[in-house]
């Protein structure tokens, strides 16, 4: 997968323009006319020599219709390429560093992650900055590879290689990591998974530093801890996020996948902790494998 970059005009499917060759023969196939038809004279038909004609069908296709046609046929294919014009509010020629939590807490808010990132890369793209892609946690073959600075086409391609993984996001490696990269001469944007894993992260002397958390609906939820009750089983619920109130349906689960039962953990508005209760009978709750949010990709739920 590649883009091409005019200007602040970004093609990201630019093979689609190949259509636009496709333009000489379209012109040809309209232009084409069938065969005259054989004339025969068919004497009644004289009877109808002297009524007046209202309406008259070209023998060729009018030259209006035909660049009608064309013209149809350049923008399907400049459709098709997908372009995007990036006007950034700011722009910048300083290097970036773009740090990505890509741990079991961003898989919830994972799409608005990546799109997150995708738009700072192509801003960098079309500003011919360069760009230091740094996961948090590696799950590329590379995985050796020191941050650098580099051409910010090749991060999008590493951004589309990039996924969540069900463990915690190692930021104080990837903090030494670019710490050698961060200066006075670059900036530093954080797509963080919202999550404080009590780590001490050093300073990082940047021009500019700009971290992004996910919101209150995306934010991710975790379990640390379930215990068992003469009526069902009880599991204890965290958010980072205590902004509103939040309702998650929870499902609990045997080895086979079937559902057992449901219910809800219910946050009140600036609480950060609640608790499920499950009813279940002995026999289904000795059956429990895991309990899990519904409709909510972490792999902390």
């Amino acid at each position: 997968m590649f883009n091409m970059v005019l200007g602040s005009l970004t093609f990201l499917q630019p093979l689609a323009l190949w259509g636009l060759a496709a333009l000489p023969i379209i012109w040809l196939v309209l232009k084409i006319t069938p065969p005259k038809p054989i004339l025969q004279i068919f004497p009644p038909l004289k009877l109808f020599l002297d009524i007046e004609k209202k309406e008259d069908t070209p023998n060729k296709t009018p030259w209006w219709l035909l660049l009608f046609r064309l013209l149809m046929g350049v923008l399907l294919a400049i459709a098709l390429a997908r372009p995007v014009l990036f006007k950034p509010e700011t722009s910048s020629n300083r290097p970036l560093i773009l740090l990505i939590d890509n741990g079991w807490a961003a898989a919830g808010n994972w799409s608005s992650i990546r799109k997150q990132a995708e738009i700072l890369i192509k801003d960098a793209i079309a500003d011919k900055r360069q760009i230091a892609l740094v996961p948090t946690i590696d799950n590329t073959k590379a995985n050796s590879e020191v941050p650098s600075f580099k051409d910010a086409k090749l991060a999008l391609d590493a951004l589309n290689k990039l996924l969540p993984l069900s463990v915690d996001a190692k930021r104080g490696a990837a903090f030494k990591q670019i710490d050698k990269l961060a200066s006075g001469q670059s900036d530093f944007i954080w797509l963080s998974d919202g999550i404080d894993y009590d780590e001490k992260l050093p300073a990082l002397n940047a021009q500019t530093k700009t971290v992004f958390t996910p919101l209150n609906d995306t934010s991710p939820i975790y379990t640390k801890s379930a215990k068992e009750t003469a009526n069902g089983l009880i599991s204890y619920w965290w958010r980072v996020n205590g902004m509103g109130e939040r309702t998650i349906e929870l499902i609990a689960y045997d080895t086979k996948g079937a559902v057992l039962a449901k219910t809800e953990a219910i946050f009140g508005s600036g609480k950060l902790q609640t608790e499920a209760v499950f009813s279940l009978p002995a026999e289904l709750r000795n059956r429990v494998a895991r309990i899990q949010a519904s409709n909510f990709s972490s792999a902390g739920a």
